[in-house]
């Protein structure tokens, strides 16, 4: 029977793929875990704007993927850290609120039986640490002693770190070319200049007197001028002068 349409049977649109050939989503095109199909899906329906490209669902299942493995991570290591085989909202909140980033990405955002994390200043854990203070004065809240504290273990740590600076020396300052020890101060006459003076005097010429010419001090001391002389020097001396 003819008509428009062709032969009878025969089925229109896109030809059948072949029986070896399998589909390939667009999450294994991707690489990605997350359904990109899905997503896409989603992006349309919310109305976020009037049209949604091929690109838009498989970059943000890229960005949803990495900050899902990033989380399970911290909390995989929060929950080994607290000795737990299975993570519970505990620990991602103790994951999300212990990264910088993550908290201030997830700072508005409740989880639901979570808890609350712990804020403890850091100088009270570092007093605490510091065997500088008593244990009986470590235990007082006063936040002056945690100060004097800290002060204390810092200025400590500054000196043992503290290291001269190298100052480099002149070579004419410090550098002795001749060293002479000082001389004793000599007496102005020792034993063997009187012997040597005295026997120059012996060898003087002789000196002439009213008497026969006599040398030396010998001569001096026999004269009878000598005696005579001092004879008169006497006799003009007072007894009370003489006494004193």
């Amino acid at each position: 029977m003819s008509g428009k349409g062709g032969k009878a049977g025969a089925k229109g649109g896109k030809a059948s793929a072949s029986g070896n050939e399998k589909t390939m989503s667009r999450s294994a095109r991707a690489g990605l875990q997350f359904p990109v199909g899905r997503i896409h899906r989603m992006l349309k329906k919310g109305n976020y704007a009037q049209r949604v490209g091929a690109g838009a669902p498989v970059y943000l299942a890229a960005v949803l993927e990495y900050l899902a493995a990033e989380i399970l991570e911290l909390a995989g290591n929060a929950a080994r850290d607290n000795k737990k085989q299975r993570i519970v909202p505990r620990h991602l909140q103790l994951a999300i609120r212990n990264d910088e980033e993550l908290n201030k990405l997830l700072g508005h955002v409740v989880i639901s039986q979570g808890g609350v994390v712990p804020n403890i200043p850091p100088e009270v854990v570092v007093a605490e640490q510091t065997p500088l203070v008593p244990l009986s004065v470590r235990t007082l809240s006063s936040s002056s002693v945690v100060q004097k504290d800290l002060i204390k273990e810092f200025y400590i740590r500054e000196i043992k770190a503290y290291k001269p600076a190298p100052v480099a020396k002149d070579a004419h300052v410090g550098a002795v070319k001749d060293l002479t020890t000082p001389s004793l101060p000599q007496p102005p006459s020792l034993p063997a200049d009187l012997a040597s003076g005295l026997a120059a005097y012996d060898k003087a010429e002789p000196i002439e007197l009213k008497g026969k010419a006599t040398s030396g001090h010998e001569g001096v001391a026999n004269s009878s001028a000598a005696m005579e002389f001092l004879e008169l020097l006497e006799a003009d001396i007072p007894k009370e002068d003489a006494h004193h």
